[in-house]
This record gives structure tokens, sequence and C-alpha cells, in this order.
């Protein structure tokens, strides 16, 4: 799972918004709902171009695009597993990566609403293992990539790591004892440590494994009985195969699983297009948390992010936004609420397809193809 949050986008200015909160960015106006000719027409030019994708770049997955609670373009692409001919749906399972980190920022927020935390607080309130130096680094700084602590995906340690079975605590530990990066709050880089401590201080606070919290919490809630943990699952129906891109390379291969638990509360879910639109669809609808929890989720605090979403413009107009880049699946979610637009591109391949095409899609429908 990489640690981008933008990267580079083709086409696509993600520009940092300081210090604006989301409920001043609210829709300044209603579309009025498109005529089925417009709608048909719309989504046959935004499917031309996955197509494209799906010829040149060997593009495998689903595809959502919606304006409002329209869904506009709802396939699949390629194939989910090719060695029994089985297609890429809109019912198929993907890994979606950093995606995972909206949900554990969420939990954290549900639980600070519950008066079980406050993000103010030290990180070693709820962590009592945490070496010396954390002592000034505070839950918020965890969510919002600004505690200074290394990036457990960033060490060399990662290329044999990864092939054994590993718990959460293992992998905290092989940064517990190394040097922060940069004195806490000063500025950020993305670590997906940070999110690890903020699913073990998740189960600890609810007494509730990672899984079973989301799936109580908000998964049913949401009716997203496609979407869960994948560790706490034994068997995963309807879960794409996975493959990759390698270097200097456009063939598609095979890709080796890591150990999913791995990724665990910063990249460890699997969901849908469909599931996934309808927790964009609640989270800024209000239905997910109080409204002082969501204006912090959705602040920039000075370096383009909230909580669990990257935010940043196209054209005039705000975005909020994540990838998600796992052993052989991609992902890339945006949601503009300007224009009350969604793009959700989910893939069975670990490229940057996902995050191009995510753009390129974008692009078109707030462009209408000019």
């Amino acid at each position: 799972m990489l640690g981008q949050v933008f990267g580079k986008a083709i086409g696509l200015a993600i520009i940092p918004v300081v210090g604006l909160t989301l409920q001043a960015a609210a829709p300044s106006f209603a579309a009025a709902p498109a005529a089925p000719g417009a709608i048909a027409g719309e989504a046959g030019r935004l499917n031309r171009i996955v197509n494209g994708y799906v010829r040149h770049a060997g593009f495998r997955g689903a595809v959502l695009v919606a304006r409002g609670d329209e869904v506009i373009l709802n396939r699949g692409y390629g194939m989910a597993h090719p060695e029994t001919r089985t297609p890429n749906t809109p019912q198929t399972r993907f890994m979606i990566g950093s995606l995972t980190k909206q949900f554990t920022a969420a939990a954290v927020l549900l639980l600070q609403d519950r008066g079980q935390l406050n993000l103010n607080d030290p990180l070693c309130k709820y962590w009592p293992e945490c070496p010396a130096a954390w002592a000034p680094i505070t839950l918020a700084q965890l969510l919002e990539h600004t505690s200074g602590i290394p990036n457990f995906l960033e060490l060399p340690e990662m290329q044999t790591y990864h092939l054994a079975v590993r718990n959460p605590d293992e992998t905290i530990g092989l940064v517990r004892d190394k040097p922060l990066e940069f004195q806490p709050g000063t500025r950020k880089h993305y670590c997906s440590t940070g999110y690890l401590l903020l699913g073990r201080i998740i189960e600890r606070l609810s007494g509730e494994p990672f899984g079973v919290f989301l799936r109580k919490h908000i998964l049913s809630p949401l009716e997203m009985a496609d979407s869960g943990y994948l560790p706490s699952d034994l068997y995963i129906p309807h879960l794409a195969g996975l493959f990759e891109k390698r270097p200097g390379s456009e063939r598609v291969y095979s890709a080796l699983p890591w150990s999913q638990i791995l990724h665990f509360s910063s990249g460890g879910m699997y969901s849908t297009v469909g599931d996934l639109f309808r927790w964009e669809r609640a989270l800024f609808g209000g239905r997910v948390m109080s409204s002082a929890a969501f204006t912090q989720m959705t602040t920039d605090y000075g370096n383009g992010y909230g909580f669990g979403l990257g935010i940043g413009q196209l054209d005039v107009h705000r975005t909020y936004r994540h990838l998600g880049i796992v052993e052989g699946f991609a992902s890339s979610m945006t949601y503009v609420p300007d224009t009350d637009t969604t793009v959700i591109v989910l893939s069975n391949v670990r490229s940057p397809d996902a995050e191009v095409l995510g753009d390129e899609l974008l692009r078109a429908i707030h462009t209408g193809g000019r």
C-alpha cells in the first residue's frame, strides 16, 4: 500500500485550501435532474473512456460515477478470475487499501462522540507501551499524518517481513525504537503506522476486534453488506483475483499476496463500488457521526489532508479524495461537494491506472466532454 494520497494526477490540480471546512464548501446549487437521453449519452461517453483503459492499459475492475443519488455509470470491466472466465461486475469485491483509513478515522470520531476519547489527548494515554519520544504525539496528529512516527511500509524489512502472518503489535514494534522523523505537528509525512495504532486503540476502548467494531457500528447500520475487514472473515465470496503491472512492462501479471493482516486498520478492508457509494452518501449526508466530528474529519489542517481524507481542488471546486494501493489491487474515490459528484474506481491490478482513470472521469464529468 503506497503512501500516496494524491499523487501527481493527470489533468487534475490538487491544491490545498488551508483552514476551510466542508461546511463552508457546501453545494451552492442543486442541479436539476438530467433527461434520460442526456444521462445515456453521458454514460456512453464515460464508458468509452474506461474502455480505452481496458484496451490500452489492461484495466480490470469496476467503476461508478454519480451525480447526487443518480448513478450515471456502474459497470465492471475485464476479468476478476481469468482462469474461470469470471468477469468483474459492480458486485465484485476488491481490497481497497488506504481507503480503509476513512473508516478508521470515522470509528475514532464515533468513540469521541461517545466520550471515550478526545483527539487532543496524548497517544500514550491509550497506548502505555509507547516510548518516551512519542509522549508529545496526540491522536489528532496520528489521524492527519503529522506525528513524525516512521511509516512501517517504507522500511527495508518490508521486502521479506510481509511473507509471514504478522499481528499489528509486531508491526508497530518495528518502528517503536526508531527516532521520530520530525517534531510532532511540525509537518506532514504520510504514515500508515499511525493508523495501525488507531486501530489498536479502537479495539482497546471498545473491547471489540477492529472488524467487529466496523461491522456493528458502521457497515451494518449503513447496509454495507459487501464490505468488511479481510482478516475477520475466513472466506470472502466474490473477491477478485489480484494482479500487478511490473516496472517497465505494460503486461499484467498475477500478484503475490502479502499477509493482509499486516495492513490492519490502515488498509485491510474490502468493498464494492456500490457499498463505497453508500458510504460516501452517508458520510457527506451527515448520517455517520455528529456534525462537530464531521467538521473535524473534513477540515484541511494545512497539509491537504483531514482525517482519512485527502482535501484538494478541481478548478474552483473543493475535492475530498483518497487513493489505495495494496498487493494486487488499486482504488480511487473522489467526492466534489459543489457539484455533488462521485467517482469511484476499484481495480484488481496494482498499477497507477485506477488513479489516472479516476482523474480523467472526474474531469470528463465536470467538463461535459469539452
